[in-house]
């Protein structure tokens, strides 16, 4: 295979597009008309840079482009490769070009539309384990962790009880090479090679790969081992693909940049490598001294190589004039412009965008604060219509114990509202079997297909087999479901109750309640049972998976008497006969989307998000030069939270984190200098300063 594409020339002319073709895609898929720089973007056949601003439609101006080269693309064994840290490039050319010619020529052999992730273990890292003998049965962190769990049996406890000491866990465990060294969250272990548990957690980790189980990042190890001993693989992969497209490039760690500048320099003059991104929403990698300086930083500072998309469609002036000193590195060339929305609705909410202060005793009235606004501003066709979100940076409840009065409250959105079920989030992983379900309902509701969710329930239940017991061998297939009706043609019960268990919950979207899932339990575990192999099930393993958590949300009879459930993590607001949801979630759960209005909550990390980001908010400050690196991160998580909303941005501040005394004055009137409205929360009610 390598000698077939490496006996190719080097060079492959990128196919050419013009005006004339950009005006024929724009009428193809509907787009707005197109500036100079998203067509020159369009256009463009050589190595570029483009910083992309919020709402700039970037995923639309790649998919837009990708049809018009597959129109005229030529070679039948090399081509386009388009990666990404989610497969929404690769959607968005399923739902928009996938019953035309040219998108059914993208989604196959020989180009390649998929996950760095999933380039990697194709390409890379699948190959050479395969090649030394190593199954591949899972490739998921929480079921490889419990594989190493069951391995060392009581001794998994040592090692943890040793690991907390040193403020580390189990769970951090990862390989870093083919001689299976390894690190705990990304640092040497806290130990001698000669002690007891650095001995056990070794056995651990080697085991593991033995058997065929490996972290989604490990996989990385096997991939720069096989370019290590086989250069030729990148050689290879350079002819197969002469044009590279990498988007939401902002949020690719060191380790992927290295190896993608390992496979496809930028300096190759027979490549085209053209990355996509926004420095300023670079949130999915906590910024360190070591991350600035990554290989090849993202965007090139060469002004031939750089091209820069300013003006969103998404939000209009206001909007991106409160959001634009928050961008960590200056919106090139004349700041962050909002040229939107162009929606349905036909309202001026420049003079409305609101700060809602409250003190430590009110922070459970502000989403319902919040809510009662957007009643008074929108009529009901936008209410019925619109998308109405509250976010905070810190969402995940790890202190129990902070509460009212704790100088950390409100630490986290769960502070504005009990009832936040964090694990329901549509970007964490399920902690429990119960949590597949929640989000596969919740993602039916944003329009995801039937047959999404039934691989997100295959999964969980994979996970379930993988605590309980070893599985069979056919559960190394990669599609789990398929897997599992194989393997239960022969078990007529136990396929009945999978099959029945997905129609009413994945294809009828039966709410599930805490009575129902007790009774269902066990014939999930009768099921997890026949997929694992013989004597090796304790299925006590699988009471945690299998538990029902602390917050769900809660289902309520109606008028007719049927059971009816409120979308996870969704606050209705009432006023009289009108009612407003409001969605709940993290900053990091709501990138990519645009809100109607989205609220941002005040939360604890260190210090509180806006006592920290006031000189930005009241304009004494721009940008992120000589600033923490702390403050760099709440810079880009405000920034995405900030540029989520179309029409109206709120936020929610602690009244400490304005000052005291003359300087929280000082800072009010700043605020609202800078047009925002200011009112303040007292006894549940809003009073405008």
């Amino acid at each position: 295979m390598w000698r077939y594409l490496m006996s190719e020339p080097n060079r492959i002319k990128i196919p050419s597009i013009d005006d004339t073709d950009i005006e024929r895609v724009i009428i193809h898929l509907g787009l707005e008309p197109l500036d100079t720089s998203r067509r020159q973007f369009l256009k463009s056949v050589s190595t570029l840079d483009v910083s992309a601003c919020p709402g700039s439609g970037k995923t639309t101006l790649i998919v837009a482009k990708l049809a018009l080269l597959a129109e005229k693309w030529e070679s039948r064994t090399r081509g386009i490769c388009v990666l990404s840290h989610t497969n929404v490039a690769r959607e968005e050319i399923e739902r928009r070009l996938g019953h035309t010619p040219a998108g059914q020529k993208l989604l196959s052999y020989p180009h390649f539309i998929g996950t760095i992730h999933g380039f990697v273990n194709q390409f890379l890292a699948m190959p050479w384990l395969r090649s030394n003998g190593f199954p591949i049965v899972a490739i998921d962190n929480d079921i490889t962790e419990q594989f190493r769990k069951k391995f060392l049996g009581r001794k998994w406890q040592g090692i943890q009880d040793f690991l907390s000491k040193k403020n580390k866990d189990f769970s951090g465990l990862r390989i870093v090479s083919s001689d299976f060294d390894f690190v705990v969250s990304g640092e040497p272990y806290p130990s001698g090679e000669t002690a007891k548990t650095y001995i056990a957690a070794k056995s651990a980790v080697k085991a593991s790969a033995e058997a065929g189980y490996f972290c989604h990042d490990e996989m990385f190890v096997w991939a720069e081992t096989l370019l290590d001993e086989c250069p030729s693989a990148a050689t290879a992969l350079r002819a197969r693909f002469p044009l590279i497209l990498l988007d939401e490039m902002q949020d690719t760690s060191e380790e992927q940049s290295r190896l993608l500048d390992n496979i496809f320099p930028r300096s190759n003059d027979d490549l085209v490598v053209q990355r996509v991104g926004d420095p300023n929403q670079a949130i999915f990698n906590s910024l360190s001294d070591q991350a600035e300086t990554q290989t090849d930083p993202f965007p090139d500072t060469d002004p031939s190589r750089f091209l820069s998309i300013p003006n969103s469609f998404r939000f209009g002036h206001a909007v991106a004039n409160f959001a634009a000193p928050l961008a960590l590195i200056p919106v090139t060339p004349s700041g962050l412009c909002g040229v939107g929305p162009k929606h349905f609705i036909d309202l001026d909410m420049t003079e409305k965008n609101a700060i809602f202060l409250f003190s430590d005793d009110q922070a459970g009235h502000v989403i319902s604060v919040y809510g009662q606004y957007l009643l008074e501003l929108f009529p009901d066709t936008v209410i019925e219509q619109g998308n109405f979100v509250a976010v905070g940076a810190v969402h995940n409840n790890r202190w129990p114990t902070i509460g009212p009065g704790h100088k950390h409250h409100p630490k986290g959105v769960w502070h504005y509202w009990s009832g936040y079920a964090p694990s329901a989030s549509r970007s964490d992983v399920p902690r429990t079997f119960v949590e597949y379900v929640i989000v596969t309902q919740a993602k039916a509701q944003d329009g995801a297909a039937v047959g999404d969710g039934v691989i997100r329930i295959a999964e969980g239940m994979f996970r379930l087999v993988n605590q309980i017991g070893d599985t069979v061998p056919i559960m190394r297939k990669t599609n789990k479901h398929r897997a599992i009706v194989a393997h239960l043609q022969d078990n007529i019960d136990c396929l009945t109750t999978y099959r029945e268990f997905l129609r009413r919950f994945v294809v009828m979207r039966e709410p599930i309640t805490e009575t129902l899932w007790s009774s269902i339990s066990p014939d999930l575990i009768k099921v997890a049972t026949a997929l694992c192999q013989k004597d090796t099930v304790q299925p006590e393993r699988g009471e945690e998976f299998l538990s029902w958590p602390t917050n769900v949300p809660v289902v309520t009879p109606s008028a007719d008497g049927r059971e009816k459930k409120t979308a996870p993590n969704v606050y209705p607001v009432t006023d009289g006969e009108r009612t407003v949801n409001v969605q709940i979630g993290s900053i990091h759960s709501v990138k990519g989307q645009t809100h109607t209005s989205t609220l941002v909550l005040d939360t604890h990390r260190y210090d509180h998000a806006f006592e920290k980001l006031m000189p930005w908010l009241s304009g004494q400050r721009s940008a992120g030069s000589s600033v923490k690196t702390r403050d760099k991160n709440r810079l880009l998580q405000t920034y995405v939270a900030m540029t989520r909303p179309s029409h109206l941005i709120c936020l929610a501040i602690c009244e400490h984190s304005l000052g005291e005394g003359d300087v929280a004055a000082t800072n009010i009137s700043n605020l609202q200098r800078q047009g925002w409205r200011v009112g303040i929360i007292i006894g549940g009610k809003l009073q405008w300063k």
